[in-house]
């Protein structure tokens, strides 16, 4: 990079980081935040479905799980094939692309004649979410200057929990009203995609992506335009742009196996088991929590009802999640979350009444509203815009395989040792999740270009 270059690169970055408020309209946050309600709401729904589905095809507990495994796969391939797209055409290209396959997943899903082809679409819905959670976290962690990454990928997580606490409730309308009430649960999420493409136009690009491609002029314009937004709407003056690394140019990609060397392995390898670790917990909890409350004697309404309110922790922890974000370090929010999730398993393994399953399910709803949220934003923190999308769908994408191997490991646990074991199953990774935690760095307020791993060297 030449020095002019370099000094423009830096210019643009440090006039972005600069802004203390969130420099866009709202309706941004609004657009890209339906992406997450109706990702979430794809995610939740196959588990809360999964009772009116299993007597409706008539399958077994062992094949039934396999729609759960096969939504996770999924989520691996789609993290990995959005992440091209994202990097090659842009992170709005990435959020159209994997939304649009969620709705094609979704649809199929629910127009699906036997388990298999219903094993089958999963696996294509599940490719969408898994493309979605990726580009939108890394989306919103480009947008925002440096002092504000937490909290407003914090804000826009809101809306995916909101999309799991209605989830629920849409489910208590539809699933036990008929036998295949389960279908017209499932295709809700084909709004998703509508919604985008009626709005698309209100989204800027990622400046940090632009100047990574070259595009510094098409940058300056958004950043432009956001100085302006912030002055105006808060009356506020910018401060002066501090001192920082420039973005790298490049118009290629970072390849996968990359990833696998320096300066990146020791940091894929980390959020690998990290994110490996926690959906291991919270996708067995999110699939099996209501077939559990289910077989402990509850009726499929009571068993819905009883997550539909558990939730309440849920809309709880993402309204704290945006004012503590950026005020403690990343892996000191992680650890207490962690602590809290295996709580809230832990309880829910010993309770057999109504006040211990609401408890549970209140506090691990709770704990994992806050971490999630965080856990996206350190993902995208961790890598070079050059590197970011591939990196995060590296991380996430291979995580996920602890989400697929967790309805089976759990329905097997529950097979041979009980609901109680089952729950304690869930805790575990939690605890052992904490021995990663000091090998996090620090990234609260720092400029992404100060803290990737290729101009840090």
């Amino acid at each position: 990079m030449s020095p002019s270059v370099a000094s423009q690169s830096r210019s643009l970055v440090a006039r972005l980081d600069r802004i203390p408020r969130w420099p866009y309209p709202h309706l941004l946050l609004w657009i890209v935040g339906s992406g997450y309600f109706f990702t979430y709401f794809e995610t939740n729904n196959i588990g809360i479905a999964l009772p009116a589905i299993r007597k409706d095809l008539g399958a077994g507990s062992t094949a039934i799980s396999l729609t759960i495994t096969s939504s996770l796969l999924g989520f691996v391939i789609g993290a990995f094939f959005t992440s091209f797209v994202s990097d090659k055409y842009g992170r709005r290209a990435g959020i159209l692309a994997s939304l649009g396959v969620i709705s094609l997943g979704s649809l199929a899903t629910a127009a699906s004649p036997n388990l298999e082809w219903l094993i089958a679409w999963r696996l294509v819905a599940g490719a969408g979410a898994g493309g979605a959670i990726v580009t939108i976290s890394t989306y919103i962690g480009e947008l925002a200057p440096a002092g504000l990454r937490g909290r407003y990928n914090s804000w826009a997580s809101l809306f995916a929990f909101v999309g799991t606490t209605v989830t629920p409730l849409v489910a208590l309308l539809l699933v036990p009203t008929v036998s295949w009430g389960w279908r017209p649960f499932l295709v809700i999420p084909i709004i998703s995609v509508v919604f985008l493409v009626a709005t698309r136009k209100s989204l800027p690009e990622s400046p940090r992506w632009l100047i990574s491609q070259g595009r510094d002029d098409e940058a300056e314009q958004i950043i432009d335009r956001a100085e302006r937004f912030a002055i105006r709407r808060y009356g506020i003056q910018l401060p002066p742009p501090a001192a920082v690394a420039g973005e790298p140019r490049s118009n290629s990609r970072v390849p996968y196996g990359a990833l696998l060397r320096k300066p990146f392995l020791s940091r894929s390898l980390l959020l690998t088991g990290i994110f490996f670790l926690f959906y291991l917990t919270s996708y067995g909890f999110a699939s099996l929590n209501p077939t559990f409350i289910n077989q402990r004697g509850f009726d499929l309404s009571a068993s819905i009802g009883f997550v539909a309110i558990g939730n309440v922790g849920t809309i709880a922890g993402a309204l704290l999640a945006p004012w503590i974000s950026d005020r403690f370090e990343r892996k000191y929010v992680i650890a207490a979350a962690s602590l809290l999730t295996a709580a809230g398993c832990a309880l829910l393994g010993v309770s057999t009444q109504l006040p211990g399953i609401l408890a549970g399910t209140i506090i691990t709803w709770f704990a994992a509203a806050v971490f999630q949220p965080i856990l996206y934003t350190l993902g995208t923190e961790t890598f070079p815009t050059r590197a970011r999308t591939a990196g995060m769908g590296f991380s996430d994408g291979i995580g996920h395989l602890g989400g697929a191997v967790a309805a089976p490991a759990l329905v097997a646990i529950h097979s041979g040792l009980g609901v109680t074991a089952a729950y304690l199953g869930m805790a575990v990774p939690m605890i052992v999740l904490l021995a990663f935690l000091p090998f996090i760095p620090a990234t609260v307020g720092r400029p992404l270009t100060e803290i990737n791993p290729e101009t840090t060297r």
